[in-house]
């Protein structure tokens, strides 16, 4: 039998000063207990439980859970309301398509950048090289995305961004995860220069597969450390 999940299993309580609509705490909140693993597929979301204990109606719980619904991450099932579907395998396979993205994020990049977009990437090469020497993790997990959003956004592809947006829930627990170790942060700042020198250089291929290469090794390891598995 299913077992229920509140935002005792799910959440810790949103703080008093928290900001943003109440469906948007109880999508960030609910979305987190599902990836960081606090929830496994099969659990069945207490829309009524959950709504008290995070203080709102079942309304904005209600409208967090379609949105989950879209993104795969829960599943509504007939007489038994809505499942927890996300599975870890998953982000394996969202970190595959992730890479073939990105990588042709890359390429395009690699053809397109002026010289502000280049000294916009060297300069959080450099910040990146800085947060990693001084051993600041989280400071280094930002600056990574920065530098994923910088390639993405010098394709200007508006389809591409769309299909490399709609993985950013995998992307960001993730990269924050991936990123738990000194060694692993100067692993993935030498992958990243070599992305750059690519890109600086004008060659697609290079910056293509600098990108997937980085991508690929960085969540083969996560999987690796965490379960044992493969991609």
């Amino acid at each position: 039998m299913a077992s229920d999940a509140t935002s005792e299993t799910l959440v810790d309580r949103p703080a008093a000063d928290e900001t943003g609509s109440r469906r948007d705490v109880a999508y960030d909140r609910i979305r987190r207990g599902i990836l960081e693993g606090r929830l496994v597929a099969g659990t069945r979301i207490d829309e009524r439980g959950l709504a008290g204990e995070l203080g709102v109606s079942t309304t904005p719980v209600k409208e967090a859970i379609r949105r989950l619904e879209l993104e795969g991450l829960v599943v509504s099932v007939p007489r038994r309301g809505t499942m927890i579907s996300f599975q870890p395998h998953m982000v394996g396979e969202m970190m595959l398509i992730r890479a073939a993205l990105e990588g042709t994020a890359a390429r395009i990049a690699a053809g397109k950048a002026d010289a502000a977009d280049l000294a916009r990437i060297d300069a959080l090469a450099t910040e990146m090289t800085a947060r990693t020497e001084a051993g600041d993790l989280a400071a280094v997990a930002d600056a990574n995305t920065r530098f994923h959003d910088a390639i993405n956004a010098i394709a200007g592809n508006a389809w591409l961004a769309t299909l490399i947006g709609g993985l950013e829930i995998y992307d960001t627990i993730t990269r924050t995860q991936a990123l738990a170790s000194v060694e692993e942060a100067r692993r993935a700042l030498a992958e990243h220069r070599a992305v750059a020198v690519a890109i600086r250089a004008g060659d697609g291929n290079a910056a293509e597969a600098a990108m997937r290469a980085h991508v690929v090794r960085s969540a083969t390891t996560l999987i690796e450390r965490q379960s044992g598995g493969r991609i």
